[in-house]
């Protein structure tokens, strides 16, 4: 509050002592003193007075010289359709912009109102973003089939507000975009380090593995090998390939496989997957039914490899290998003399 002499008279001594100027085409709606509506007499229908020939005849051309609507020319069906309004409020809209009045559709260049270059050039002081959606209005409204016009009030408004809204943001929009780019940017980091860590991890428990194997093929004496399938195998260093990264889920079932080669050539391949869930990184070996879980840690830079199984790993290798060699029954020959 600022505290000052205020020179002059009250508001109400003021009402009462000057007249105001009450103009003719405000009027009042149903005798309600608060519903005053503003007409244009150029347009206006009065039955009552069908009669006075001073009055605009019934189909005569319709109109002012503030915006000449196509459906309002002479004999036309559309003069009292409530499209006109909605273009009428354009027109206004046009020029509370440009202080120009958009008199005609078209042009003898067959422009536009908004299309005219001393509108152009009125206009061009608006944002791209800005100028764009308000030609888009005018586009519209402007448009010599009624058609076309905008059909409804709503779609009108909500047009309006999305520039409004476009206005009020305008100054912060590169900062909002910067703001958007560095979350993204973070976003992409911290999935690419998990990406890396995901596939670390992999590496390292392929690495246990192939140990755990090589010693099963020791073991079991030279008519086993080590058998790795897709080019990828215990000894390479890229497993990319076999990871499905919507859900960062690792599977692969020519990994490590074990062949017997005696008389016939069979395979033991098992299936490996690795996954994650919630904060852990799991890592587990499948055959037919048989599934065993070869590791559990915490999906971190410092996973424990304490609780890799490796004698079950062995069993699980042992078995398949068992359950691949074919069961010859002993038996004798004779030999006849002929």
């Amino acid at each position: 509050m600022v505290t000052e002499f205020v020179p002059g008279t009250t508001l109400f001594e003021a009402i009462k002592e000057k007249t105001m100027s009450i103009q003719d085409n405000i009027m009042v709606k149903n005798n309600d003193i608060n519903n005053p509506v503003l007409i244009d007499f150029g347009i206006s229908f009065n039955k009552v007075d069908d009669y006075d020939t001073s009055l605009t005849l019934t189909g005569q051309q319709l109109g002012n010289r503030f915006i000449s609507l196509p459906e309002l020319l002479e004999k036309s069906s559309w003069q009292r359709d409530f499209r006109s309004d909605i273009t009428q409020i354009c027109g206004i809209l046009f020029f509370i912009i440009t202080g120009k009045n958009p008199t005609t559709f078209l042009d003898s260049d067959g422009k536009k109102p908004h299309q005219r270059e001393e509108i152009k050039q009125i206009l061009s002081v608006l944002s791209e973003s800005i100028l764009t959606k308000k030609n888009r209005i005018f586009d519209i409204a402007f448009d010599v089939i009624i058609d076309y016009h905008w059909q409804s009030i709503p779609a009108l408004k909500e047009a309006l507000i999305d520039i409004l809204e476009s206005e009020n943001q305008k100054d912060n929009k590169i900062e909002t975009i910067l703001e958007s780019i560095r979350k993204k940017q973070l976003a992409v980091n911290s999935h690419s380090e998990q990406r890396e860590l995901f596939h670390t991890l992999i590496k390292q428990t392929v690495e246990q593995i192939s140990y755990v194997v090589q010693d099963v093929v020791k073991e079991l004496g030279s008519d086993f090998k080590i058998r790795s399938g897709g080019g990828v195998g215990p000894y390479g260093d890229n497993y990319y390939e076999l990871i499905n990264w919507e859900n960062f889920k690792f599977s692969a079932p020519l990994l490590i496989s074990v062949e017997y080669n005696k008389l016939v050539t069979k395979c033991f391949m098992p299936n490996f997957e690795a996954y994650i869930t919630g904060n852990e990184f799991i890592f587990v070996s499948k055959f037919k039914e048989k599934e065993i879980e070869l590791l559990r840690t915490s999906f971190s830079d410092e996973p424990d490899f304490t609780g890799f199984t490796a004698e079950r790993l062995k069993e699980f290798y042992y078995e398949g290998i068992e359950s691949i060699i074919p069961y010859y029954e002993s038996t004798t020959i004779n030999y006849q003399q002929q």
